[in-house]
């Protein structure tokens, strides 16, 4: 009994001195810790229990003299005691009522805003990765001349997806006949929408070139769906902590980002159940912490949701706050997809459903 009551207190002085390290980011002091958080101790007391917590690999003190701050194994204990916090704070809940709904059939732009919404809530780098959403197409093709030769092409599809291309032609386009092709790509997509203008002779083979290699690029895109679609935000918001000011730490942290197998590897953690994973401090990235959570649609799991930052982190604000996000973003996102009747493919799944659309041939003499 008189263990278990001192490995309580322990536990006590631990993490009320994480989460004064959290706040400060400053070694923390025996006489701060009683001062700030624990007034019913003594510092001899404290000390005594930070002696003991440091034997315990749990604290370390930079200077003989000095405060203690947290080690890794100690921020993992304090995240493991964390996951189990419920309560959402209620600026947290309001903010994301206001800011979380997702009103059109646009699901790219709707998943973009999401991820927005939750970097600008938490002050952290975000992502969310999706399923492929079926029964797409193309909406619109935009030009933009870049020289002579090459052409910028931008399509745009009905769930608000852009893709773009540079694409080579045989002369340079004058601006004007870049934006007479776009009239005509439009007739194309949207025969009874649109007013056309006729083409000189020059540009017709040019455009019907074009069509045919833009359609069957995004065929091919739709067709070879290998990998997640992930949608990131608030990179810049990780240099807002002074540990990112290390160029090192912070390239190394924005590649778990960037790299498609650590995202792929980073998800299949993730899915191996609905509660929130985390990851704090792995051997290339010391100073960071991965918080991800699975999301489910049609009472499947097809994503992940994740946050990006170092360990000095408010964790126990974070869970109920990703938790909450995580309910909120299935809701929305499973209105969209009944009332619209459409269907999900994830990169392991067959292709079961052929884009519309509208090819011809064309030889000119």
């Amino acid at each position: 009994m008189q263990k278990e009551k001192r490995n309580k207190r322990a536990l006590e002085v631990l993490f009320s001195l994480i989460e004064l390290y959290l706040k400060t980011g400053k070694p923390i002091a025996s006489n701060t810790l009683k001062d700030e958080s624990l007034p019913h101790l003594s510092s001899a007391t404290i000390r005594n229990y930070c002696a003991e917590l440091e034997e315990g690999g749990l604290l370390e003190q930079m200077h003989t003299s000095g405060g203690r701050v947290p080690t890794v194994e100690a921020f993992r204990l304090f995240a493991e005691s964390c996951s189990l916090t419920k309560k959402i704070e209620p600026k947290d809940e309001m903010f994301f009522l206001q800011h979380l709904e997702f009103k059109t059939v646009e699901l790219q732009r709707s998943l973009e805003l999401a991820v927005e919404a939750l970097s600008e809530a938490t002050g952290l780098a975000s992502l969310i990765t999706s399923p492929r959403f079926d029964q797409d197409f193309i909406k619109e093709i935009r030009l933009f001349v870049l020289d002579s030769t090459r052409l910028l092409s931008v399509i745009i599809t009905q769930f608000s997806v852009c893709y773009t291309d540079i694409l080579h032609i045989p002369k340079k386009l004058s601006s004007f006949s870049a934006k007479r092709i776009e009239t005509f790509f439009q007739s194309k997509l949207q025969p009874k929408e649109v007013i056309l203008e006729e083409l000189t002779a020059e540009e017709l083979p040019i455009a019907m070139q074009l069509y045919q290699e833009i359609s069957l690029r995004f065929m091919v895109r739709y067709a070879n769906f290998t990998t997640d679609e992930v949608h990131k935000a608030g990179l810049y918001r990780l240099l807002n902590f002074t540990e990112f000011h290390d160029p090192a730490l912070l390239g190394s942290t924005l590649s778990l980002m960037e790299n498609p197998a650590k995202v792929h590897e980073m998800i299949q953690r993730t899915m191996r159940n609905d509660q929130i994973s985390f990851q704090i401090a792995d051997p290339i990235n010391h100073q960071t912490t991965v918080l991800s959570i699975p999301y489910r649609v049609q009472n499947k799991r097809v994503g992940a949701i994740a946050l990006f930052g170092p360990m000095r982190i408010p964790y126990p604000r974070l869970f109920p706050l990703l938790n909450h996000f995580r309910n909120l973003f299935e809701k929305q996102l499973d209105q969209v997809i009944r009332a619209n009747n459409i269907s999900l493919r994830t990169p392991e799944t067959t292709l079961e459903h052929n884009p519309t659309l509208f090819l011809e041939s064309y030889s000119h003499e």
